[in-house]
């Protein structure tokens, strides 16, 4: 996806799309993962050529250390030319309606309202939170992680009904607060948000997502995971939200995973996500000189392996320790 100063806005489809440097996640939602401002440290992963994209910012340490030039480099999840100046200023001002009170969920118990569902997980109503805002926020997030995937990946996330109806969606909210479709047929998309109780200094998460056709979908947004489906899925993932989900005009839920559910996931997410496997693989390659794709290749195969031992409660730590100690001697 080329795009020029001359093309139209993504959103509005009317203005040109005169704004450079459009995160296509918020800042404040993905610097968990890749670092704030200047310090950033994200990669791209492209199996077809065994490279890696790099990006550090122009203060983090790593970039200092190996002399690279990333001032014109571009940032992996901020791009030029995708919105109009207005649509991204009412972008910011949705964000920062939505994310300092989620943000401070934790440390605040009487913004929300503990339940439990009838699978007995648990589940935040969210007082402080307009559901509509709730709803477009992360329909925003939706469209601008499905412009993230096709433009880092070929792949089409959404099909364009769904992409023209969270376009549509997202643009009568920014500019009149309404939405453009019947109230009946606001629960066509429904979604949920999860994370867990405590977040620790190193419960970092991923930036992450299946290419797959299959519903929900599941993205991983660092400290969240987004579930977007329709009414007429219903699976496993589905039953165990046990018909609670965001939907306007309910009020905005977020699911608390227990600590084994979360850490299972993530450990999914590092022996799949672009950034822990090309790291591994590039670590590898300093020590075998082998490609990047082989060394993946191997530390994947690794890893399934080491899943069939029950006395192995790490397998992917332990898969990176056996390999590069097998490839030091």
């Amino acid at each position: 996806m080329n795009r020029t100063q001359d093309d139209i806005c993504l959103i509005c489809q009317a203005k040109k799309a005169d704004k450079t440097g459009s995160h296509l996640l918020p800042a404040a939602l993905i610097e968990p993962c890749i670092g704030g401002r200047n310090k950033e440290e994200s990669y791209v992963l492209d199996f077809d050529t065994a490279s890696i994209d790099t990006y550090f910012g122009r203060s983090n340490q790593n970039n200092n250390e190996h002399g690279y030039i990333t001032d014109h480099k571009q940032h992996h999840y901020s791009y030029d030319f995708l919105f109009c100046s207005e649509c991204e200023k009412r972008l910011g001002t949705l964000e920062s309606n939505i994310l300092p009170g989620l943000n401070d969920l934790r440390e605040n118990s009487r913004s929300y309202v503990s339940n439990l569902n009838s699978n007995n997980l648990e589940y935040w109503t969210l007082l402080n939170c307009d559901p509509k805002a709730f709803n477009i926020f992360w329909y925003t997030i939706v469209f601008r992680f499905h412009l993230f995937i096709e433009i880092n990946k070929q792949f089409k996330m959404l099909s364009s009904y769904e992409l023209n109806y969270l376009r549509d969606s997202i643009h009568a909210f920014l500019y009149d607060n309404a939405l453009p479709i019947p109230s009946e047929g606001r629960d066509f998309f429904r979604f949920n948000i999860a994370s867990k109780r405590e977040l620790k200094t190193d419960d970092n998460g991923q930036i992450y997502f299946e290419e797959r056709k299959e519903r929900p979908i599941q993205l991983f947004v660092c400290q969240y995971i987004l579930y977007w489906y329709t009414r007429d899925v219903n699976n496993s993932i589905t039953e165990m939200f046990s018909e609670v989900f965001n939907s306007i005009p309910n009020n905005p839920v977020l699911f608390i995973f227990p600590d084994d559910i979360w850490n299972s996931l993530m450990e999914i997410i590092l022996s799949n996500g672009d950034s822990y496997l090309a790291k591994i693989g590039q670590e590898l390659n300093e020590l075998n000189g082998k490609p990047v794709s082989e060394n993946i290749k191997e530390f994947k195969e690794l890893i399934r392996s080491l899943k069939n031992d029950s006395a192995m409660h790490n397998p992917i730590q332990s898969a990176k320790d056996i390999l590069i100690e097998k490839y030091t001697k």
